[in-house]
């Protein structure tokens, strides 16, 4: 994003007379670390370097196993192996798919393996394949079988994976590696010694400068490592720590084969043993990759072949036929000439809607390039010091080249932002834009996004509904004041249970804006009582509580229930294990409930932006029909009115689903004894409408207010102040940061 000059809001040029400018360094200014690795390719500046994608075209059987598949490199494309298996999950054989770069079946051929564990290509003349079982075999390119030999399993106890490497392949498990010759005769091994370096995954076990080397996880307990393999010598050596190699040890770190991603980083890295370092390969958001079209059975399978291929394989369920979609080095298409839009927040990446709209937006025009980021760490905070440091560091990334231009998730506070002048108005933007058409929206959804004075600061593509869930036939409304409930049962209690510092922040922080913008800001009075509800029907910090099941809602032990509901299956599920059917009635509060949507694609267009009609346009592609259908098929609620009622006709009438919307089938009930397709019922759908209806407020964090909160609160149980006292002190802050924030 280029910066803009001009003036935001006094706190940033207090921030910038103070002197409190951020430094970033410029990715143009890595030097490349070519290596010499039989592995994925190491490119001279990854940052230069966009993938496109497509979906292979994998001819389908009936008795393929839809949920796990192998790949392996293969010339310019790959080898995708899929199991066959009987009625019973019988193993038959494996289907090897032979498949060029651009996602073009060649050939299937037919292997007689019916328990190989690992797939290896020897110089693309050759397939190996490993079990304990059925040892190891020899293949050719033709399916025919060249070889067959034992090996001693049990000195590497399991097999995990075989990878090639300059003097043929080895074999590799808890207990050691094999190494083998292309003949398949053992030239060496090593054994893993007290330590017990453990494999991190199928595929981490990698050659370079001639030497072995395996990410594994020793048994000393000091943490994941890289670890040389000397078949010769026999011995496995720890060479580095993966914490160190990464600068953090509790940094979230993820493998993909050898390759190692964290949360903190935006690229794929590989091991350089040379300089004892990492080395980044692939920017991620450097990659148009095709979604996934519905929610995962499994976390996708990403694989970083040799030959420079990433593959990701999408398995939806044991009867969906699953995804195989091939990244490729994309040097024709101009995403790296185009204007860069950059998103961040945290989970960002992971937003099925933002992730969709992203990919169709990339590919539809060649004018903008949307970069979605996440935020490292340091933007999170726990307590007011730390909110006050994340406060300072957005207003300081705000004027910086590294700002984003379009800010994603619900950790930050947009409609304050935009009455700063931090976020822009939307709404003159988004009313050019084809896919975004406010009479689609839900009225009340479209509501909430809608600022007291007219203005949109902030949008978002979906959402699920927050709050409590009681028995019908006890709570007859949808809406009720916190000390007005519907009276227990004999021997019933209120909730499953909650902390009382939790049951007041519900009570309090969740309301507190619309009542205070509307003169209406509870009384010290009020929030006395309000505090002295909570510790009456709260646990203390210190109290030891085992949260009840849903089905003591029907048993009448339970009166409500706390949870998030998204599309019917969770609420038919939550129905079936309260026993009851469930009603909406949300957070109980001062005047009546709030019903908070926990809004995902919640986002918001930087004042500081060069290019807010690019912006809003992707923005606007989050409201598109075809994103809208995909984000319920990820489970999600849309905000797209005709796309949701569309989606409950179908689960009423599942009979109606047409042929090309067969994945809504996947969403449909079914009977749990026959799997047969049920309907969903009109009373479900009754409650499940008047749910989504009552939806009146984003559950957007005010940290501000939850801090002062839990201060008072701790205040309470560890320093003995009285309620009346700890309502004095916090209605007085409260009414001044309401003052000063709203």
């Amino acid at each position: 994003m280029k910066t803009k000059h001009k003036e935001i809001t006094i706190i940033i040029t207090l921030l910038l007379i103070c002197g409190l400018i951020i430094t970033s360094c410029s990715n143009e200014d890595r030097e490349p670390h070519p290596i010499d690795s039989s592995g994925f390719p190491v490119a001279d500046n990854p940052d230069d370097l966009y993938y496109s994608s497509v979906r292979a075209d994998v001819s389908k059987r009936d008795d393929a196993d839809n949920i796990q598949s192998e790949v392996i490199p293969y010339g310019d494309g790959l080898c995708l192996f899929v199991r066959r298996q009987g009625e019973d999950d019988t193993p038959l054989g494996y289907d090897m798919h032979i498949i060029d770069s651009k996602g073009s079946e060649e050939k299937v051929v037919e292997l007689d393996t019916k328990y190989a564990e690992a797939f290896c290509n020897i110089d693309d003349k050759y397939l190996i394949t490993v079990s304990s079982i059925e040892g190891i075999r020899k293949y050719d390119y033709s399916g025919k079988r060249l070889y067959t030999t034992e090996f001693d399993i049990g000195y590497i106890t399991t097999v995990y994976g075989a990878v090639p490497y300059d003097k043929g392949f080895v074999i590799f498990g808890n207990g050691g590696v094999l190494a083998f010759d292309t003949d398949c005769k053992e030239t060496g091994r090593a054994r893993s010694g007290s330590c017990g370096y453990a494999p991190v995954n199928e595929r981490s076990c990698f050659e370079q400068d001639g030497n072995l080397y395996l990410l594994a996880s020793p048994d000393d307990g000091e943490g994941d490592c890289v670890a040389k393999v000397d078949p010769e010598s026999g011995t496995i050596e720890k060479v580095a720590s993966v914490s160190d190699l990464i600068g953090g040890e509790y940094v979230t770190t993820y493998y993909y084969g050898p390759y190692i991603k964290t949360d903190e980083s935006d690229y794929y890295y590989t091991y350089d043993a040379a300089e004892n370092k990492l080395v980044p390969l692939v920017r991620l958001s450097n990659m148009v990759v095709i979604p996934e079209q519905m929610n995962h059975f499994l976390a996708p399978d990403i694989t970083l072949l040799d030959n420079g291929l990433i593959t990701y394989y999408y398995s939806y369920s044991e009867e969906l036929p699953p995804d195989l979609i091939i990244a490729y080095p994309d040097y024709e298409t101009n995403y790296k000439d185009r204007i860069e839009l950059k998103v961040k927040g945290y989970g960002s990446t992971r937003d099925v809607g933002l992730m969709n709209a992203a990919y169709r937006y990339n590919t539809s025009q060649d004018k903008y390039y949307v970069r979605v980021m996440e935020y490292e760490s340091d933007y999170q905070y726990i307590d007011e010091d730390d909110a006050r440091r994340v406060q300072l560091r957005l207003m300081q990334e705000f004027r910086s080249p590294d700002a984003p231009d379009i800010y994603y998730g619900d950790s930050f506070d947009y409609d304050y932002w935009g009455h700063t002048g931090i976020v822009i108005d939307m709404a003159p933007y988004l009313r050019e834009c084809a896919y975004y058409d406010p009479d689609k929206i839900s009225p009340n959804i479209l509501d909430t996004m809608i600022s007291r004075n007219g203005a949109v600061y902030q949008v978002f593509s979906s959402y699920s509904m927050a709050g409590f869930w009681g028995d019908k036939a006890q709570y007859t409304k949808n809406t009720y004041k916190y000390n007005m409930l519907p009276a227990l049962y004999n021997g019933q209690q209120r909730t499953s249970g909650i902390y009382a510092t939790g049951l007041i922040d519900l009570i309090l922080r969740i309301p507190l804006r619309d009542m205070y913008l509307k003169g209406d800001m509870p009384s010290e009075d009020e929030i006395r009582e309000a505090l002295q509800y909570s510790v009456d029907n709260g646990y203390g910090p210190d109290e030891y509580f085992e949260p009840k099941d849903p089905i003591q809602i029907s048993l009448r032990r339970v009166s409500l229930f706390d949870t998030y509901v998204g599309t019917i299956g969770s609420y038919h599920g939550l129905c079936k294990d309260m026993g009851v059917t469930a009603k909406y009635i949300g957070i109980p509060s001062f005047r009546g409930s709030t019903h908070p949507v926990m809004a995902q694609g919640l986002v918001a267009v930087s004042a500081g932006s060069d290019n807010p009609e690019g912006c809003c346009e992707f923005i606007s592609y989050m409201f598109s029909d075809e994103v809208q259908e995909r984000i319920v098929l990820n489970n999600w609620i849309p905000v797209n009115k005709d796309v949701l009622n569309t989606y409950l006709n179908y689960m009423s009438d599942p009979s109606s689903i047409p042929e090309d919307k067969y994945l809504y089938r996947e969403l449909a009930l079914r009977d749990p004894k026959t799997g047969e397709l049920i309907p969903l019922s009109d009373e479900e759908r009754e409650m499940f409408v008047e749910a989504v209806d009552s939806m009146d407020v984003i559950m957007a964090f005010d940290w501000g207010i939850r801090i002062m909160i839990d201060e008072e609160m701790n205040a309470y149980y560890r320093e003995n102040i009285p309620v009346d006292e700890i309502a004095r002190t916090l209605y007085s802050r409260l009414s001044v940061y309401v003052s000063e924030n709203y």
